[in-house]
């Protein structure tokens, strides 16, 4: 392609045999300026269309590409050859001299190795030369993201090549007109120090030592109203030497002129999203002022999350900040392939890359470092040290001077890099993640299930970027269709991954590094159950003694490999733990998963030892050590750390067929689980535990704590079913202590339905069959429960004294959850009986005691019963809080019956209050909660309050009608109310007729 040229240092230009050649359209203008850009270099349509699309391309794009690309051809003529078609991708062949802007790189690049060599005439020429093909603005009429990053960046080089000539022009005694074309330069680049050094010393040489001054000033003032920075100390210096008088000013040797001004950071990120807060912080301090000591910022995170980018955004974003260049250097700790560059291989580069000629670079890395910080000594720069392995890499590549800003990055926190500023990057937010993906993929959100999607990808800014890229490469692919195959967790990671890049290999990179035993030692915690893991179960998967497992987890936490959560607790990045899985071998993975089980029973073990003794236990000698479980409020703690875990581990312990274990967790756990409120995780252990080929005895147990879970959940007919079951199964094996244990429960879950004379039965065929062989434990139980009994049926002498006997035996029963229900259901009677000051005092000791515990479920009752006696005591702002409290803790812990009692509480109090609107949407409320399985006494209680909002308001038929269904309720649960129901509806009666005579 001989006769096409093209201009770009000014208003888009094309000549073809030194004729205008005017294309077609704006669109071909703009495409054949792309390929110039990436000259002799092939660019997919998907690159293209990225650049040429600044926003969300249209449906047709690719085609528009291909269409255009035909266009251009038939309108370059005999020319359009140049424009080449390989494998589906586009290049412009085209040579040095046919563009202007290939021309100026050239010469400009030629000008400065010829003043290297000392040949300064002929770089004065040849940097002219480059300067002259410039007619204007570049890319001048061209819009677009992509145009305008050119444009700035050659007005960058422009400077540079600008700076250059005068440079040269003063070293070689060039001088005529230079003070005017410098205040014209400083006029248009007023904070370029190069610039304003030059002046100083052009008017210094002409005698002009006060308007010398005065340039000095106008700088000085400028950067400090606008960056809040000082000059460099070249030019301070230079100002002393000015205040001094010192008229033999000279500039730098041309020798050394190519360090003057690298630019050598890698490209900036059309696409860059988020990091605000990162960005703003890494300015402010790079903008800070210093004395002494040069500014660092440590930049440090896990592979993948955007350390190298976030570091070029920000040198980008200040790069006016550094009129002496910017020095980019991969110092390759964690590439593929290649090993650390050393620090004095490092230094090399540092020093070529600021101009020091290799025959000038001295062997030996004290001599090189002295050398990098003499030659940095007055140079306003900002060097990047990528990708830094760790913190003795990078000692010795700090300059000394102030003016000078430092960012490094690495996989590890430089924790000893001393003066640097730490910035640890993590995740993104989900919502700047979701518009990074959008962006890369060309999608809106609308288009799909995108936050699904980069919740797949862990939210890391490379899984992102990859499945972003393969979505957009694949026009028939919907972001559903990615967001299943992301799904497959042992495919995840398979499928982040594409051409060069996936996020198995940046991983790999930072296991690689890993001695022998931490690489085990990743592998091990990456199988432990749950989303986060404490230093102690992490000990045992790893089989180390706690002080090692210590030491090993602060390790992997500087290496930005597991994420310290809070104290002693750690965390994987999801997408690293199925890294860490799979490189599991299976022998490997059993075992440490025996060791998890057995840990996590000795934790179950104690916990229950602790948070619901029975009279005298038995000790169990721990296999591993344990978290701190002195206390019930311990054991709470623990457990609602642990739940999740406990949950995961039941089914990887399915996973390995361990049957007895799974059965042994279930029971163990199933009821601490239920009492702290984690009934999904409490109901999920009892299923697997009976999945599993066990005894029947076993089974038993575990369908009786299935019942009572079932009960706190208020699923009562499925509770009932399994309660049967499980009393079945002891009536077949001949255990009365077992059948007398579920008879209790089936009392429980009769009581729940508001069944209190079938409850009533439940628990004396308990109390009888556990009072010829129960523990003192076993026979208080169904006591105390006959005691809550009595309340519903209006026995309140007998349930005091029920109450009161356990109470009596707690010293042997040594069981504060025992007490906390013994000490509620006295209240509550004594509340059915009118003394609200001794129910108030017993309700607040069951409450202290539950708290204690972390018996979140009596807890609840308490709250609302509290609310109740407040109710009663005319004191509503107490009694509507503690109904609310009550409420909050039990949506909290999906417990229904403690919301639909509650409720009943807040309808009566807005009754008192006379808010009958807001007093009936609660007994609605409470209606709807139990209308699954029923409960007689809150719907009797709900009904009656609805009948007395309906009689207030006149309407006799609907009071009539929830009276009736009251009355209904009352008699299916023996309820001692049904009387005063019947007497309402008799009232009715009278009034109708009183009404229809009138």
């Amino acid at each position: 392609m001989n006769d096409v040229g093209i201009g770009v240092l000014g208003p888009f230009e094309v000549t073809v045999g030194g004729a205008p050649r005017t294309l077609g359209g704006h669109r071909q203008k703009r495409l054949l300026a792309l390929l110039l850009l990436r000259a002799n270099t092939a660019m997919s349509p998907d690159q293209m269309i990225d650049a040429l699309w600044d926003h969300e391309p249209p449906a047709t794009a690719r085609s528009q590409v291909r269409n255009a690309v035909a266009r251009l051809r038939r309108d370059l003529g005999s020319a359009g050859a140049a424009v080449v078609t390989d494998s589906g991708n586009y290049r412009l062949c085209i040579d040095d001299d046919q563009a202007d802007v290939l021309r100026f790189s050239r010469t400009v690049k030629r000008a400065r190795e010829l003043a290297r060599a000392g040949a300064n005439e002929d770089a004065i020429k040849a940097v002219r030369a480059g300067l002259s093909l410039w007619r204007g603005t570049a890319f001048a009429g061209l819009d677009g993201r992509v145009f305008e990053a050119a444009a700035a960046s050659l007005a960058e080089q422009r400077l540079a090549a600008q700076e250059l000539l005068i440079h040269l022009r003063v070293a070689t005694g060039d001088t005529t007109g230079l003070v005017g074309e410098l205040f014209v330069l400083t006029a248009s680049y007023p904070t370029s120090e190069p610039f304003v050094a030059q002046l100083m010393t052009a008017l210094c040489r002409e005698g002009r030592q006060a308007d010398a001054l005065r340039a000095y000033e106008r700088l000085r003032g400028r950067l400090a109203e606008e960056l809040g920075v000082d000059p460099g100390p070249g030019l301070r210096d230079l100002h002393e030497r000015a205040l001094r008088g010192d008229i033999a000013l000279t500039t730098t040797p041309v020798t050394e002129l190519s360090a003057v001004e690298p630019r050598s950071l890698p490209r900036d990120l059309p696409d860059f999203t988020g990091r605000h807060d990162e960005v703003r912080n890494l300015i402010m301090l790079m903008e800070k002022a210093s004395d002494t000591a040069v500014i660092i910022s440590a930049i440090d995170g896990m592979p993948g999350i955007g350390k190298t980018t976030l570091a070029v955004r920000v040198g980008h974003l200040t790069r006016s900040r550094f009129p002496h260049g910017q020095l980019f250097v991969d110092l390759h700790g964690h590439t593929p392939g290649r090993r650390p560059l050393p620090p004095d291989a490092a230094l090399d580069v540092l020093l070529r890359g600021v101009g020091v000629l290799p025959e000038q670079i001295p062997e030996g890395l004290d001599r090189r470092a002295d050398l990098w910080r003499s030659v940095m000594a007055d140079r306003q720069m900002l060097i990047v040290l990528d990708n830094a392995a760790d913190t003795a890499q990078v000692r010795l590549l700090l300059p000394a001077s102030s003016c000078v800003r430092v960012l490094v990055t690495s996989r590890r926190r430089l924790t000893m890099l001393e003066g640097a500023s730490s910035f640890s990057i993590e995740v993104m937010p989900p919502d700047d993640a979701a518009q990074l993906f959008c962006r890369v993929a060309a999608v809106s959100p609308a288009d799909g299930p995108v936050a699904d999607v980069v919740a797949l990808c862990g939210h890391l800014p490379l899984a992102i970027r990859i499945a972003a890229s393969r979505l957009r490469s694949r026009p028939r692919w919907t972001v559903a269709h990615l967001a299943d195959l992301l799904r497959n967790e042992s495919r995840r990671l398979a499928e982040l991954s594409a051409e060069d890049r996936s996020v198995r290999s940046a991983f790999a990179v930072s296991y690689d590094n890993l001695s022998a035993s931490e690489q085990r030692s990743f592998r091990l915690l990456g199988l432990l159950p749950g989303g986060d893991f404490g230093e102690h179960a992490a000990g045992a998967v790893m089989d180390l003694e706690l002080p090692d497992a210590r030491r090993t987890l602060e390790e992997l936490v500087d290496i930005n490999l597991l994420v310290n959560r809070a104290p002693g607790r750690y965390l994987f990045h999801d997408l690293l733990r199925q890294f860490a899985r799979s490189l599991c071998a299976e022998d490997e993975r059993a075992k440490a998963i025996g060791r998890v089980v057995e840990y996590y029973l000795d934790l179950g073990h104690t916990a229950e030892q602790v948070a619901h003794p029975v009279g005298i236990q038995e000790e169990r000698q721990s296999l591993h050590p344990l978290p701190d479980m002195r206390t019930a409020h311990e054991v709470r703690s623990v457990i609602d750390t642990e739940h999740r875990a406990i949950a995961e581990l039941i089914d990887l312990a399915g996973e390995h067929g361990l049957s007895e274990e799974i059965a042994e967790l279930a029971s163990l756990f199933g009821p601490v689980l239920q009492r702290q409120g984690h009934l999904d995780d409490a109901l999920a252990a009892y299923e697997s535990g009976l999945a599993v080929g066990v005894s029947l005895q076993v089974k038993a147990d575990l369908y009786r704590g299935l019942g009572k879970s079932l009960i706190t959940a208020r699923r009562l007919g499925a509770a009932l079913r399994a309660l049967r079951t499980g009393l079945a199964l002891e009536q077949k094996l001949g255990n009365d202590r077992g059948a007398g244990r579920a008879h209790n429960n089936l009392g429980i879950a009769h009581y729940r339905l508001g069944r209190f004379l079938e409850a009533r039965t439940s628990f004396h065929q308990s109390l009888t069959l556990l009072s010829e062989v129960g523990t003192p434990y076993d026979k208080a139980t169904p006591l105390i429960n006959l005691a809550a009994t009595h309340i519903g049926l209006g026995n309140y002498a007998d349930a005091i004294s029920a109450a009161t006997e356990v109470l009596a035996q707690s010293p042997v029963l040594n069981n504060p959850h025992l007490q906390a229900v013994a000490f509620y259901n006295l209240g509550h009677a004594q509340l059915c009986c009118g003394d609200t000051d001794a129910a108030l005092k017993n309700l607040e000791q069951s409450k202290t005691i539950s708290l204690e515990i972390g018996a979140t479920e009596i807890e609840g009752r308490n709250l609302y019963t509290i609310a109740d006696c407040h109710r009663q005591r005319r004191d509503f702002t107490a009694a509507l809080d503690g109904a609310r409290a009550a409420l909050i803790l039990a949506r909290r812990i999906g417990n229904r019956d403690i919301q639909s009692h509650a409720h009943v509480v807040l309808g009566r109090t807005h009754l008192d209050l006379d808010a009958p609107a807001l007093a009936a949407e609660c007994f609605h409320e409470s209606l709807r909660l139990t209308a699954d399985d029923g409960d007689n006494f809150t719907e009797a209680a709900a009904h009656d309050g609805l009948a007395r909002i309906a009689y207030d308001e006149q309407d006799l038929p609907r009071a009539e009608h929830h009276w009736q269904a009251a009355l209904n309720r009352a008699h299916a649960g023996g309820l001692p109310q049904r009387e005063q129901y019947q007497r309402n509806l008799a009232d009715l009666g009278t009034t109708a007729d009183r009404r229809a005579r009138s």
